[in-house]
């Protein structure tokens, strides 16, 4: 009895308890769920905020790397990115997979790798480079840099600008009909001069580099940089003999009487145009050969191109004579050298002098000594324009000059001498040009350069061609002869022009 007493003490399970206990649980669960969302996304942003504040610190320590190389290091840097671009190009076989690629590029206040998004506009960087350099400061301290805003550009204007348009762009447009050659010359700038012009001032630039040294990034290249040394030393050598020619007409000249200004010297000949002057015959007695006599007594010449054909003989100016028979001492033949002329060997000496203290520290003096020697010919040249063109019958040898022969046109040896000349005048391909432009600062304006001196360089040609063709006009007036005949020395022509009485 005692069993069924405590049965009945039992009460009944309540189910509705475990239930809401059950409930409860799977309430407080799913408020829990939003939370570890939360929770691994803030960890996820955490993360992402760490790696980008990782990856932040490793670009500073390498733009603080980077500002902290020397120049040389620095072009070691682009060189390898530079031939790793290449050889990624190269391996991708025009699939273009470089196209993403960018260019690797220097900002203002760093340097920044391929690729770079931090990379400003170009305009405003070149903006805010004219604006903050110094030019009191090298920006590249182990090679230098010039030390004016107009010293890259003169030096420039000095190298290109010079006898080139003063004495072979004339005698070029003297030989090859005239204005017509004003064609193919300009056509010829612009397709050829102008682009490797700033090629050479590019590469210059971009590698702080000399001829020799500026092609690390392409090896094969460094004979080419030793050939335009070679080429360099060789025409320098050549310049300086043309600069002692002018010296010695300088020291020639401070003479009351110009000894070029008659044939009454020791050098002259009976061909001299003192001695054989021209006459009009009226009263003496004409000769089948152009001369004319009054009895024995030889007169004159009464018509220069029929003394020319029966003689074989031609009126020789007397700066031409003395060109040739005082200052060079031309001799009849090629084996015969004759003996150094001391006055010419110290005029020499004089222009290596001159070059020597010009270069005496660097582009720091000769930075300084384009001021002159760029704008003084210019000065030159206006006077001898505007004493040219007040001289009796100037206006026929500019109209030589500036009225074309388009028959020259069809002529390939006129289109070789334009080409020629482009390169000759421009210096292109000379290494020359790289050397100046070594030494520029990294942001220089080479486009605004490139297209200035060719400009001006083009110019100076054409201004020199009036200048020069109105002696020429003048002298064929004198001589009664056509311009295109007024003398067979056309190279010396620039020496033999500038006479008048």
């Amino acid at each position: 009895m005692p069993e069924q007493k405590s049965s009945n003490n039992l009460q009944p399970l309540d189910l509705t308890t475990d239930d809401n206990q059950q409930q409860q649980q799977q309430q407080q669960h799913q408020q829990q769920k939003p939370d570890q969302k939360n929770t691994i996304s803030n960890r996820e942003e955490s993360v992402s905020n760490e790696s980008q504040q990782c990856n932040l610190r490793k670009e500073k320590k390498k733009q603080i790397k980077w500002l902290k190389e020397t120049p040389a290091q620095q072009r070691e840097r682009f060189i390898r990115q530079l031939r790793a671009e290449l050889t990624v190009n190269a391996s991708d076989g025009g699939r273009g997979g470089g196209a993403s690629r960018q260019p690797f590029t220097r900002g203002g206040s760093g340097i920044n790798g391929i690729g770079s998004s931090c990379s400003r506009d170009r305009a405003s960087r070149e903006a805010d480079h004219r604006s903050t350099v110094n030019y009191s400061v090298d920006e590249n301290p182990e090679r230098g840099n010039w030390s004016g805003r107009l010293d890259f550009v003169l030096s420039c204007l000095g190298y290109a600008v010079g006898l080139g348009n003063f004495w072979r762009f004339p005698y070029l447009c003297f030989s090859n009909g005239g204005g017509a050659f004003l064609i193919p010359y300009a056509i010829l700038l612009l397709l050829c001069g102008i682009p490797v012009f700033l090629l050479d001032l590019s590469l210059g630039q971009f590698t702080s580099e000399g001829p020799a040294t500026c092609w690390e990034f392409a090896p094969i290249f460094t004979g080419l940089g030793y050939s335009m040394v070679f080429l360099s030393t060789t025409v320098s050598t050549y310049y300086n003999i043309i600069i002692s020619i002018s010296i010695y007409y300088t020291f020639a000249s401070m003479t009351s009487t110009l000894p070029w200004n008659n044939c009454s010297h020791h050098w002259n000949t009976n061909s001299c145009t003192d001695r054989l002057p021209f006459v009009s015959c009226g009263e003496g007695q004409p000769q089948p050969n152009g001369t004319c006599y009054n009895g024995t007594i030889f007169l004159g010449i009464y018509n220069e191109s029929l003394f020319q054909k029966t003689t074989g003989l031609r009126r020789i100016l007397a700066s031409e004579e003395y060109f040739n028979r005082e200052v060079l001492k031309v001799s009849g033949d090629i084996n015969k050298f004759g003996s150094p002329d001391w006055k010419l060997v110290m005029c020499l000496l004089l222009s290596w002098i001159v070059i020597f203290l010009s270069m005496i520290r660097g582009i720091k003096s000769s930075g300084k000594v384009v001021y002159f020697t760029a704008l003084f010919p210019y000065v030159i040249l206006l006077i001898f324009f505007i004493r040219g063109v007040t001289l009796e019958n100037a206006i026929e040898g500019i109209r030589f000059y500036i009225v074309p022969d388009f028959s020259a046109l069809g002529k390939a040896r006129v289109w070789k001498d334009a080409a020629g000349q482009i390169f000759f005048s421009l210096s292109c391909s000379w290494g020359g040009l790289m050397s100046l432009s070594s030494y520029n600062r990294f942001h220089n304006n080479v486009i605004r350069d490139t297209f200035f001196v060719t400009s001006a360089n083009c110019l100076t040609s054409v201004f020199a061609g009036f200048v020069i063709f109105s002696f020429i006009g003048h002298l064929a007036g004198n001589l009664r002869v056509p311009v295109s005949d007024v003398t067979r020395s056309g190279k010396a022509i620039y020496f033999l022009k500038i006479q008048y009485k």
